[in-house]
C-alpha cells in the first residue's frame, strides 16, 4: 500500500514497481478481461485512475473495499465517467445503484457495467442473496 499508516502496521516493507492497470493490459496486448480485484488499502481511486482505458473497453467488474476515509468523491467520479454501477455486498444482501458510500456492514463492493445489472441481479439470486435497487 501507498498508505504510510498501514505500512507503519507492518513489519517489513518491500518495495516494488508501480505501473498502471492500463499499461499493464495494453502490454498483454488488450485481452479480454472479466475481472478485476483491487485491494490497496485506500488507494482504490489511484489504481482506477489508471484502468480507465481497460474499464471502457474490457468492462469488467471490479470488486474493491470501501474504507473509512476512502476518497469517495473521486471514486464516484470515476464511476460515473466509466458508465459503471456501484453494488454493495453485503452478507445477505445485494444494493445495487446509488453513490459509492461506506458502509460499516458492508465494505465490499463490485463496480458492475451499467449494461450487466440485470446480469449481476440474477447471479445474486442464484447465490442465494437477496438483491434491491437503489
Amino acid at each position: 500500500s501507498l498508505n504510510a499508516a498501514f505500512k507503519a502496521r507492518h513489519a517489513e516493507v518491500i518495495e516494488v514497481e508501480l505501473t498502471t492497470l492500463d499499461t499493464f493490459w495494453r502490454g498483454l496486448g488488450a485481452p479480454p478481461v472479466g475481472v478485476v480485484k483491487v485491494d490497496v488499502e485506500g488507494f482504490e481511486h489511484e489504481v482506477l485512475a489508471g484502468a480507465a482505458g481497460l474499464l471502457q473497453r474490457a468492462r469488467p467488474l471490479v470488486f474493491f473495499e470501501v474504507l473509512p476515509g476512502s476518497e469517495l468523491d473521486a471514486l464516484e467520479a470515476l464511476r460515473r465517467q466509466a458508465g459503471y454501477v456501484d453494488a454493495r455486498l453485503g452478507r445477505a444482501e445485494v444494493a445495487i445503484g446509488g453513490s459509492i458510500a461506506f458502509d460499516p456492514d458492508g465494505w465490499n463492493h463490485a463496480l458492475v457495467p451499467a449494461e450487466r445489472t440485470e446480469a449481476l441481479a440474477r447471479m445474486a439470486t442464484r447465490a442465494g442473496l437477496a438483491h434491491r435497487w437503489v
